[in-house]
């Protein structure tokens, strides 16, 4: 077992970052993403430069 509870597809991961009612059941899980999910959140235009500092790591 790798310690993730699901991975998480990048529409999830979008929902969580704007705060959408419908994202935090998902707040409580340990979740992994694909490289394909991390490539389309540092792709998309309103990406910050400390968000693409904190999915570096």
């Amino acid at each position: 077992m790798s310690g993730f509870d699901f991975l998480a597809d990048t529409n999830v991961i979008i929902s969580i970052k704007e705060g959408k009612p419908n994202a935090e059941p998902f707040l409580s899980y340990n979740l992994a993403i694909s490289f394909v999910s991390e490539i389309e959140l540092l792709g998309r235009k309103s990406i910050l430069k400390s968000e693409k500092k904190f999915s570096q790591k």
